[in-house]
């Protein structure tokens, strides 16, 4: 059976977002915020700064299009493979996603473990990111450890972005009741308006914000849109509506700044703030307003930077690696990041600094290991990725054949 082939362009531009989109990762999670946990609505309980509004603008806001983003690949890509049978495809799908889902969810956990273990210094850090019941000095002295084991292993893992793969899983799981509206009756009006009615209520869920283990409603949204797009004649050269890149981004930064200025009203960290159901109310459809527009930008408004990216060969290197970054981050920067915030306390916008440069080193850090683990022990290396990152993808990649999510 042959493997489905798209554009060279439309290659290039889903292997440079499955790796842009896991480094930018790293920065929606390596802010240093008072809050920790950012929601849509979510107030920083801080004073109004450069620091604190830069970080809020974009962890919070400009980058959150990423995840749509990759849903949307997602769903063109497995779209692609409906030559094979259903059952064979989600067998596969065990072990590109729930394997390492388990196996990263073991790893993340091991690892608060030994840095709560490792001195002073990083325990101390571990317990600041309130990632875990590491806070609960008798934690480990409970008859019940294993439950606890298990709930952050399997159920809630301390790597928390790994909810990614088992929502994809799902999305998988739930194709054929996604992708049967779409071509029910295809080429009469009777279709038309099965679309349009099902893609009205997708984006309604889409803005209630409905998010539960086994079903989210902003990837269910993006996962049908690309099973749609790769059923349809592919993405549309152009962006929607007769419109222009830059209209998006100036509606994208518009709604963003104006979101992460009411978060910071009232500034004062005593206000009563979750009380303003109006002002709140605002903010949450904003940031739904801002991943939508930046969605529709980055995907048409850095062509000349994607072209002159995908032809870099360090760049395309890197990109191999996208996977480990979006694995093994989590929870090394939270940890590093209080750890770095413990010495450096007292430099000049020494917030702004760990902002920029933890997430960057950990990037790195993250990139080295997985080169190191697919040089030495490509089998291992394999099997934590699900099989991706391999030199012989990425040419495939580059000649616009695919098999598999970015992610």
């Amino acid at each position: 059976m042959s493997t489905p082939k798209i554009s060279t362009g439309l290659s290039q531009k889903f292997c440079f977002w499955g790796f842009v989109s896991m480094l930018l990762l790293v920065y929606v999670h390596g802010y240093n915020l008072q809050e920790t946990y950012l929601r849509p609505t979510t107030y920083p309980y801080e004073a109004l700064t450069p620091t604190a509004f830069v970080e809020y603008l974009f962890s919070n806001g400009l980058l959150r299009f990423r995840i749509p983003m990759l849903f949307a690949i997602s769903g063109f890509l497995f779209a692609l493979g409906d030559a094979a049978p259903y059952g064979a495809r989600i067998r596969k799908r065990l072990g590109t996603l729930v394997v390492p889902y388990l196996l990263w969810s073991l790893i993340g956990f091991g690892t608060i473990f030994g840095l709560a273990h490792a001195g002073p210094a990083l325990s101390a850090a571990t317990a600041a990111t309130h990632l875990n019941l590491f806070d609960d000095p008798t934690f480990f002295s409970t008859a019940a450890w294993w439950e606890y084991v298990l709930f952050f292993t399997f159920s809630s893992p301390v790597a928390f972005q790994l909810w990614f793969l088992r929502a994809l899983f799902f999305l998988n799981l739930m194709y054929p009741l996604l992708a049967w509206p779409l071509a029910y009756k295809r080429g009469t009006k009777a279709n038309s308006y099965m679309v349009a009615g099902f893609f009205a209520i997708l984006f309604l869920l889409f803005l209630a914000g409905i998010e539960l283990p086994i079903f989210y409603a902003e990837g269910v949204l993006f996962f049908t849109l690309g099973i749609y797009l790769a059923k349809n004649g592919g993405v549309p050269a152009h962006p929607p509506l007769g419109t222009k890149a830059w209209h998006w981004l100036a509606a994208c930064l518009v709604m963003a700044l104006v979101k992460t200025y009411l978060a910071f009203t009232p500034s004062a960290p005593t206000g009563n703030w979750e009380a303003n159901t109006t002002q709140q109310n605002w903010m949450y459809f904003l940031h739904k307003g801002v991943i939508v527009a930046g969605l529709v930008w980055a995907w048409y408004g850095l062509d000349g930077l994607v072209r002159a990216c995908m032809g870099n060969k360090f760049f395309v290197a890197c990109s191999a690696f996208s996977f480990f970054i979006y694995a093994l981050h989590e929870p090394l920067l939270h940890v590093l990041m209080q750890y770095a915030l413990s010495f450096t306390h007292g430099w000049p916008l020494y917030r702004l600094r760990t902002y920029i440069l933890v997430p960057t080193g950990v990037s790195v850090f993250c990139m080295g290991m997985g080169l190191l683990l697919r040089t030495s022990l490509p089998r291992v290396y394999g099997v934590l990725t699900g099989s991706r990152g391999f030199a012989r993808q990425l040419q495939a990649q580059k000649q616009g054949i695919y098999s598999d999510a970015p992610v």
